[in-house]
């Protein structure tokens, strides 16, 4: 009987073998290639981090208002017929405070002075090369004091391989600085933000990751690039899991120097395959038919009317000293208009406007630029902390 038993687990493993050898072999050439082509373009993405250009400053530059300029915010939009508007902020600029008001998704934003109450005509360009001077520390040579060149402004409202739509926010300005390496940012007005900084090579860098890895040339045929990628993921699947269980199957005997070199490679490379294969999928599959948004939009446009605004700004007082990243007006839970104020990160608590720089492994533990936030009644001057 116990020979019985014997033979019959030793004819099941002889099996096993086999099929595990047959599905290896078959998978080996496909899922050799599949593994080269996303193993190379999977290394594109740490090396643009750790290589591609890095911003002068982390933090959105950071402003102090007055009561006498919050006020005049319903004053300024009932002189200029603005009644609805889909954002109204104070943002700081090379101007000092300014009002800021969004009034479409994909166009340009309006700008207001405090002092004047005229509007800055086509001054969101203008915002957006004082921010891309402040984010790349391009402001100033340091031999003459002369401004670095700029070679090309864009105002962009779609997506492309040099910014892609992982970075979600649109529409930016594309500012391409006049150097050897293009250097290149791209801001968004409405939250004073880089969006994305990269240059020449970056840029190269990222259509090839692209082009290799996620397979963009394939979007307009989304199911068919989707359909071809589970294909070869699934090879790669099967590719390491049958090696693991040859692996396990096999007893190690006098090999040649070539097959004792394979044998130590798929221990060392098997697992981590199958690893990265069974995630790859994942991330296929969640990025093409999960729930997620390319490229985030602002509401609707909301109505204003000066009689929600009153005119007791004592609220303020203890605020005026205070650095803040700006003071948005808001639509509460209840309809009630909200004035936000964002105060800025601890890291970046220093005198209004001066650069902050933050340590490489700060960066990449996701610090915030707002610290708090802090809404006040626009009619009560009621607040609460968020």
């Amino acid at each position: 009987m116990t020979m019985i038993k014997e033979d019959i687990t030793s004819t099941s493993k002889r099996a096993s073998i086999r099929t595990s050898l047959n599905w290896h072999r078959m998978t080996c050439q496909v899922g050799g290639i599949a593994l080269l082509l996303f193993a190379f373009s999977g290394l594109l993405h740490p090396i643009m981090s750790w290589t591609g250009p890095k911003a002068a400053s982390f933090f959105p530059p950071q402003t102090k208002l007055d009561a006498n300029q919050v006020k005049r915010i319903p004053f300024i939009m009932k002189h200029h017929d603005i009644n609805d508007a889909i954002m109204v902020k104070v943002v700081p600029s090379k101007e000092g405070p300014l009002l800021q008001i969004t009034e479409a998704n994909d166009l340009p934003r309006r700008y207001f002075s405090f002092e004047t109450g005229h509007e800055l005509v086509n001054h969101d360009q203008a915002h957006a090369v004082w921010l891309a001077r402040y984010y790349s520390g391009l402001d100033a040579t340091s031999d003459g004091g002369e401004q670095a060149a700029i070679r090309n402004i864009t105002f962009q409202t779609e997506f492309d391989d040099a910014y892609p739509w992982v970075n979600r926010l649109l529409p930016v300005y594309r500012i391409t600085f006049d150097r050897e390496d293009a250097l290149t940012l791209f801001i968004y007005t409405e939250l004073n933000a880089l969006a994305q900084i990269t240059d020449h090579r970056k840029t190269l860098m990222q259509s090839l990751f692209r082009t290799l890895h996620t397979w963009h040339w394939l979007e307009e045929f989304e199911h068919g690039r989707v359909v071809l990628m589970l294909i070869l993921l699934l090879l790669l699947i099967l590719l390491s899991s049958t090696g693991i269980a040859l692996l396990l199957l096999l007893k190690k005997r006098n090999m040649t120097s070539n097959r004792n070199i394979h044998r130590s490679l798929g221990y060392l490379i098997s697992l981590p395959i199958l690893m990265f294969s069974i995630s790859g999928t994942y991330h296929l599959l969640q990025y093409a038919y999960g729930d997620h948004h390319r490229g985030l939009k602002l509401g609707a446009p909301k109505l204003y009317d000066a009689d929600q605004f009153s005119t007791d700004f004592e609220w303020l007082k203890p605020y005026q000293s205070q650095s803040l990243n700006g003071l948005s007006i808001i639509h509460g839970p209840n309809a009630e208009r909200l004035y936000r104020l964002s105060f800025p990160n601890r890291l970046s608590n220093s005198a209004a406007g001066e650069k902050v720089k933050i340590s490489h492994a700060e960066r990449f533990k996701g610090v915030p630029a707002e610290q708090r936030a802090l809404y006040i009644n626009t009619l009560t001057g009621v607040a609460s902390e968020s």
